[in-house]
């Protein structure tokens, strides 16, 4: 028998059993693995320009920040491409292939002059991220219709997508580094090798997950064609202008975006930073595959724990909880890292497996807004809600290239001479401080501007749902 919970005063029955395919879960858990294999090798984008490209430091940092603000543009507008278009499978199906070709692109490295592979480089990165773009909307959207309005379903696929995740990190971190030697070695191209290989695995999880979700998105296109016979609106009527006027009239809306992006600075700060540690200052490069992958063991672990933990929490706590424990980490990292490897992998798994209570919700944060508004406005505009989780990564890639160039300049790095960092301590400490302070920073966006009621935002969605059924009926009758 399933549990409900009901709320007295407004008499709403919210399903709390787990009403989905057992499978399904299962399923997006191994569409994760294979989207964040796909995407993995983004991850030494900057080592692989620096060490391997030929690219310095100052070239690599305005390159990719120009190629960051195209991308930042792209997302601004794949959430209300997206939810104009009310289909969702093809881009989960397209996505990462054009994906996969950007990121073969990227790695290539022919020999040519540096200004030309600049450009080559740059029109790669583009093509790994602009798809991501609109295949989180799709993917977040395709959830949605799959998990309806139970917090249940909502929370068991979210946290499949946060567990592949960090799977999908523990195999790339063990194998990565030590397979792209390996075809070095060789007098083989190592990083354009592995590229390719975990984009094969990421489009073969991707055709899988088409083929399924299909009856679920045609019955949402059934449902479209229902409501506008009614002389109702679906999600894909509403116009470009009033999406975009209509979210950035809601103050937790920008909470999370501002308290996103800021703690996502923080993240692409301490990802940008640890491979030179490692490389330079330890002078050791296999024990970035080493702390990489305990890292992430601990954070699967963490994934597979805390949901239960998690969904005690209310998602405003979870945030609040999440930034506190990265900001004493990081300040932590000031005072015991000066090249003690050990103090820095303590810190970096307990601050990552921190981010996982509050990651494990999604894109719920925007989900219960948009579900909110709905209700008293009539305008659905939950895809193009969530698509704004898209913001705060691409804002904070535009951080991680200047960070990276002033954390190496302030220990006196120097791309030309010896390759060694020559001031490790200035080195830790400005890459701790930096960190925290970023954390620290969105512990307050989070505390003053992120307000929603989650039980309210749950008995609404409980109600829009019902509201939707009846429409149908209606129309049927």
């Amino acid at each position: 028998m399933s549990d409900k919970a009901q709320n007295n005063e407004t008499n709403v029955v919210i399903e709390t059993a787990m009403t989905i395919p057992k499978h399904i879960p299962w399923l997006w858990f191994m569409n994760g693995v294979g989207g964040s294999m796909c995407t993995f090798m983004n991850t030494y984008i900057m080592f692989f320009m620096t060490e391997y490209a030929g690219i310095s430091p100052a070239q690599m940092s305005a390159m990719l920040s120009f190629a960051r603000i195209l991308d930042l543009l792209v997302s601004l507008f794949a959430g209300a491409f997206v939810q104009k278009g009310s289909k969702y499978r093809i881009y989960i199906l397209l996505c990462p292939i054009v994906s996969s070709l950007g990121g073969c692109l990227a790695f290539l490295n022919p020999n040519i002059p540096i200004g030309i592979k600049l450009v080559t480089i740059a029109i790669g990165y583009c093509g790994i991220h602009f798809p991501m773009n609109f295949l989180t909307v799709a993917r977040n959207s395709t959830i949605m219709l799959i998990a309806g309005p139970n917090p249940t379903n909502l929370m068991a696929m979210t946290s499949k997508a946060t567990q592949s995740m960090q799977f999908a990190r523990i195999i790339c971190t063990a194998a990565t580094l030590p397979l792209i030697q390996i075809f070095l070695d060789l007098g083989m191209s190592g990083y354009f090798i592995i590229q390719f290989a975990y984009s094969i695995v990421g489009i073969a999880t991707a055709f899988s997950v088409y083929r399924v979700t299909k009856p679920y998105e045609d019955a949402n296109t059934a449902n479209i064609q229902k409501a506008r016979e009614s002389g109702g609106k679906a999600a894909s009527d509403v116009s470009f202008l009033d999406m975009y006027k209509t979210a950035m009239k809601e103050k937790a809306v920008w909470g999370l975006i501002l308290g996103d992006s800021i703690r996502s600075f923080g993240t692409q700060a301490v990802a940008a930073c640890a491979t030179y540690y490692y490389r330079y200052s330890l002078q050791n490069v296999l024990l970035t595959s080493v702390q990489g992958t305990v890292n992430q063991i601990v954070a699967m672990v963490a994934a597979i724990v805390l949901p239960t933990f998690a969904k005690k929490l209310t998602k405003r706590n979870a945030s609040l909880l999440t930034q506190a424990i990265c900001f004493v980490m990081y300040v932590a990292m000031i005072f015991t890292a000066d090249g003690n490897a050990t103090a820095y992998l303590l810190i970096s798994c307990v601050a990552t497996s921190a981010l996982l209570i509050q990651m494990i919700h999604g894109a719920n944060f925007y989900l219960d807004i948009a579900e909110i508004q709905l209700y008293e406005s009539g305008k659905d505009l939950r895809p193009f809600y969530m698509s704004l989780q898209n913001l705060s990564p691409k804002l904070s890639f535009l951080s991680s290239g200047p960070v990276l160039a002033w954390v190496l300049n302030k220990s006196q790095y120097d791309v030309n001479a010896a390759q060694v960092i020559p001031n490790t301590q200035t080195f830790v400490f400005n890459w701790g401080l930096i960190t925290a302070v970023f954390y620290g920073v969105a512990f307050v966006c989070y505390f003053l501007l992120y307000n929603v009621d989650e039980k309210k935002a749950q008995e609404i969605a409980v109600l829009n749902a019902e509201k939707a059924r009846a429409d149908r009926e209606a129309q049927g009758n």
